[in-house]
This record gives structure tokens, sequence and C-alpha cells, in this order.
């Protein structure tokens, strides 16, 4: 009498990772980490390591960091593109920065507008300095500004990453940002503007 097979089982490893689509949330999301760049034995390197993530996007880019001579090409995509935009972000002054962020979509650039919450793991001072190390540049509206002088204050000294600033006719720029510019080359000289159309051809 022939004993009865066992039902095949899958492990984690062997599943297939759930199918999302772009911009989905799902829980567990798997990306494969290859582990080539911490195991020293590239024998043992080959094999894959499963990672859970809740998006799609965020898999996809943990899969090109660690994926070899993948993550200078991320790098150097984003340092050639990014833009950081600083400012006061309340209701009236967000409005006055979307002809920026139209403009500079329009010449290939992303900006990002820092408006969201930090993430989990990170301060908010922490996260205005990496994204700032990963920009081609950094505009900031000193128009009545919040956070703004401390954010430039952070800045400025640490990264040779060219900040320009803009400001509203009639308002002048807080004290300490003529220090800045004196001090640091890359830190450029402040532009006015009178109107959202007036941005466009500063």
């Amino acid at each position: 009498m022939e004993r009865s097979k066992a039902p095949d089982v899958q492990t984690e490893a062997e599943a297939e990772p759930p199918v999302a689509r772009a911009g989905e949330r799902t829980r567990g999301i798997l990306a494969p980490i290859r582990t080539n760049d911490i195991v020293d034995d590239s024998d043992a390197a080959i094999q894959n390591i499963i990672v859970h993530v809740d998006h799609i996007e965020a898999a996809h880019l943990l899969y090109l960091v660690s994926t070899e001579g993948k993550f200078k090409m991320v790098l150097d995509a984003m340092t050639a593109r990014v833009v950081l935009l600083l400012g006061n972000f309340g209701a009236r002054r967000k409005v006055a920065l979307k002809p920026i962020r139209h403009e500079l979509a329009q010449l290939g650039y992303a900006p990002v507008v820092f408006d969201f919450a930090a993430p989990v793991d990170r301060d908010l001072i922490e996260t205005v300095a990496l994204i700032a190390g990963l920009s081609r540049f950094i505009i900031a509206d000193l128009t009545r500004p919040r956070s703004t002088p401390l954010e430039s204050l952070l800045i400025a000294p640490r990264l040779m990453v060219p900040f320009a600033s803009i400001i509203r006719e009639g308002e002048r720029p807080f004290s300490m940002f003529r220090s800045l510019q004196a001090k640091y080359d890359w830190v450029l000289d402040t532009r006015t503007y009178r109107s959202q159309r007036h941005l466009l051809v500063l």
C-alpha cells in the first residue's frame, strides 16, 4: 500500500512576492536584496534575502540600491536632478511656489518641497540635511520665514550645494543670512520677486 505524498509546502523564500500596482499600498511587499556588498565570500553572496516593505516603489528603490553597479546610477540621477525647495509652506505661500515647481519640472528637474512629516527613524533636521545632500541645488524662499533660517544655517556651512534664495518685494532676509552669503561662495545673491509671474523670469 503506497503512502500518500505530503503536500508541497512553499517556504517564504520560495514563495513568489505579491503583485502590486504602482502607487498601491500593500503589506509585506517582497524585495530581493543581493548581499554581494555585505558578505566577503562571493559564493555565499549569491543567495538572496527577503525584505518586507510597504510600497512597491520602495521595493524597486531597494532593489536598485542593493544591485551591484546600480547604486551609483541612482545617486548620479538624484544629485543631477533633485532640487530642494525650502520656505514657509502655509496655504498662501505654497501657492506662490507652484510656478517654480512647474518650471523646474519643465526643465527636467525633480523639485522636492519639504512639507511632509519626517521619516519614522529620522527627525526633521536629519531629513532636511539628507535631501539637501542629494540635491543639485537648493531654492529657499525667505519671505516670512518659519524654519527657513534654521534650515539655512544647517545646510549652508556643511554642504557645498548651490543655495539660491528668493524673497518677495518689500521683505528683508533674516539678519544672519548676509553673513552666510559673505562666508560661503555657494550661497548666492538673493533675488527679489514681485509676483508669481515675475518668479519665472528671475
